[in-house]
């Protein structure tokens, strides 16, 4: 047993010696995914659809109701109305991402509105989809608007009058996009880095011929995959790991010591998946370059399909069971919420736990792949 580890830690060693001799590569691994965080974290913007809004009110005045059917009438932008029957409820339903943004209404609203009063509306706002809730903001912000222009009386019907909203934004107070979208930047792009070396390894052996030599090695066919994943699953856990310093320190990302480890255990499970995807690539190519479009064949919708630039609730239904299996979703939601929101490690396993059967899933369909190519 101790030679046959011996022996994957000699391909192990093998494959890092391959990969940095390789100038290309080199390049490839530290220049594009740091150019590339310092770039698009100011490129990126959100388009607000089918949102989720919450409501908690105490008045259920004429006006409330006007709002209400206001907001629910408001396809194409809100998805849905929820109403809570407590503060408490609508703020566990802000933390736990199920609304975008929440809003409080006190008692005798409507009365204080009729007679023209001023009155104020609390709106609660998810600040770790930024863009996406400044945009909300305003929306509901001229809908609130309309409604008290509607019912207040026609004298004092005076901007001044209408209810004026006092805005909470959590996690991100002052509505940065870059905390929103570098937290997602550090797991898509140590996925380009793991996806890019191991969907090249194995097509890398058969375009120089020594793929052959493999085969006759005392190596079984999984002990090969073994030594194929753990050089790019190494890379890309440093990659990431250094990314999630660079934010922090250059951009002042309020990530805690505990998130941080807990982030670092996130990555393993997603990195593992990453890996078994470009494995099952790379097995299929007989060349790089069909290593190279495959795995880009697999990034692009990848990317689109994880909440990143386009919001989950924005997806077809017809093909919404894509991004359930999509290991990107669940990485940059986790991610999000470490850096943001320093959740427990119990609220945290709920996050990450559709990453454990999907990087099982994908390292066995690579692994019997690569063994039927061989067989």
């Amino acid at each position: 047993m101790q030679q046959r580890w011996h022996q994957i830690g000699s391909l192990i060693r093998k494959e890092f010696i391959a990969i940095w001799r390789e100038k290309r590569i080199r390049i490839v691994l530290i220049l594009p995914p740091i150019i590339q965080l310092l770039v698009f974290s100011y490129a990126v913007t959100y388009e607000v659809r089918n949102v989720r809004v919450g409501i908690y009110t105490e008045d259920f005045g004429p006006v409330v109701h006007s709002l209400i059917a206001r907001l629910q009438g408001a396809q194409g932008t809100i998805a849905s109305v929820q109403l809570y029957a407590s503060y408490q409820q609508l703020q566990q339903a802000l933390l736990e991402q199920r609304i975008l943004a929440g809003i409080r209404i006190q008692k005798d609203f409507s009365r204080k509105i009729l007679a023209g009063m001023p009155e104020t509306v609390q709106l609660l706002l998810d600040g770790r989809r930024a863009n996406a809730a400044m945009i909300l903001q305003g929306y509901i912000a001229k809908m609130v608007s309309r409604v008290a222009r509607q019912f207040a009386p026609a004298q004092i019907r005076r901007p001044l009058r209408f209810p004026s909203l006092v805005t909470r934004v959590w996690f991100n107070p002052n509505l940065l996009s870059t905390w929103s979208a570098l937290p997602a930047l550090v797991v898509i792009l140590s996925n380009l880095v793991v996806l890019m070396i191991t969907a090249l390894t194995i097509a890398r052996e058969r375009e120089l011929g020594t793929f052959e030599q493999l085969l006759v090695s005392p190596l079984t066919s999984y002990e090969v995959l073994i030594g194929k994943a753990i050089p790019p699953f190494v890379l890309g856990f440093v990659e990431g790991s250094l990314m999630m310093v660079l934010i922090t320190v250059l951009f002042g990302l309020p990530l805690t010591f505990q998130s941080a480890v807990l982030l670092l255990l996130t990555l393993v499970p997603f990195l593992f998946s990453i890996v078994g995807v470009g494995l099952f690539v790379s097995s299929l190519a007989s060349t790089q370059q069909q290593g190279l479009l495959g795995a880009f064949t697999y990034q692009v919708p990848a990317v689109l399909l994880s909440g990143f630039a386009t919001p989950l609730d924005n997806i077809h239904p017809a093909i919404r069971w894509i991004a359930d299996i999509n290991p990107l979703q669940y990485a940059i939601t986790a991610t999000r919420v470490l850096f943001l929101e320093h959740p427990s490690a119990a609220f945290l396993v709920h996050l990450v736990a559709p990453l454990v059967p999907i990087s099982i899933g994908t390292l066995t369909a690579a692994a019997l792949l690569f063994r039927s190519k061989v067989g």
